[in-house]
């Protein structure tokens, strides 16, 4: 197992990752290491944003507090997918 630069943990043994680097480098120069482990980290945390948009939107389509529960629930639900 080895971290991203911000100290997600990938559930993936070092040669097999740093095989897997080394092919997506062979491809296209311009991807390296850090790149992809960032690409990563945004996966990682698409849902919660998502949730937090969704929150977002529904506090301005209406004034109640389950509109905004509502989004972030309905939200959190979409960016897991």
């Amino acid at each position: 197992m080895f971290t991203t630069p911000r100290g997600l943990t990938i559930r993936i043994e070092v040669p097999t990752g740093f095989a897997l680097l080394a092919r997506l480098w062979s491809r296209d120069p311009k991807t390296d290491a850090f790149c992809v482990l960032n690409t990563v980290e945004a996966f990682e945390h698409a849902p919660s944003m998502v949730g937090f948009i969704g929150a977002f939107v529904g506090l301005f389509l209406g004034s109640a507090w389950w509109h905004m529960a509502l989004g972030l629930v309905t939200g959190n639900i979409l960016g897991g997918y």
